[in-house]
């Protein structure tokens, strides 16, 4: 599969089938995470592998916590609220993540780079599509509280927590999002010039 078909083609996947994925596939996405672009070569990732099944479980209930009252952050009107408000109402996150073999944490080392979250992103994404590449389904989940999930895996506190990247086989891809036109995000010279 060449790039622009893996980016095209990758999907995000929430509810994986219960196989085993073998730490060579993983260790093939990590190596993928590890040449992405970064300030000044710094290289400042953490990945933590996370294959233990009561670990997994444990990741799942923080999510399941978080979420419960991560939109009453939100104004009541927010589009992102009332979507979360339904789908906590239909149980929607429930399912989230079962049958995930695995989760990679992310983490960054801020004392190395000044651009944390720019450095992490660009590994996650290769990450991301490195695993689309090998059949393997991901979802990028930072809805997590970073005291616990530090405490949980014995992160030390300079660490700055990313994301967790459940991995697995998917139980079923969803169909491509839709995608406004080029048209809409491109301006040339100047914004508005079409």
């Amino acid at each position: 599969m060449d790039v622009l078909e893996a980016i095209r083609n990758r999907r995000t996947i929430r509810m994986f089938r219960p196989e085993q994925v073998s730490e060579d596939l993983i260790r093939t996405m990590i190596e993928a995470a590890i040449w992405a672009p970064n300030a000044w070569n710094e290289q400042p990732w953490e990945f933590i592998v996370i294959r233990k099944s009561e670990t997994v479980k444990k990741i799942r209930e923080l999510f399941q916590a978080f979420v419960k009252v991560s939109h009453l952050k939100l104004p009541k009107d927010h589009p992102h609220r009332i979507l979360r408000e339904q789908r906590l109402h239909d149980s929607v996150y429930k399912d989230y993540y079962a049958g995930c073999a695995a989760f990679l944490a992310v983490f960054v080392n801020p004392e190395k780079t000044e651009h944390p979250l720019e450095d992490a992103s660009a590994a996650i994404e290769n990450m991301m599509l490195a695993a689309w590449n090998l059949g393997l389904g991901t979802a990028w989940l930072e809805t997590l509280p970073e005291k616990e999930v530090k405490k949980l895996l014995g992160v030390p506190e300079r660490l700055k927590f990313i994301a967790c990247i459940p991995i697995g086989y998917p139980a079923r891809i969803p169909p491509p999002p839709p995608r406004k036109p080029l048209e809409a995000f491109i301006h040339f010279e100047k914004y508005g010039r079409r």
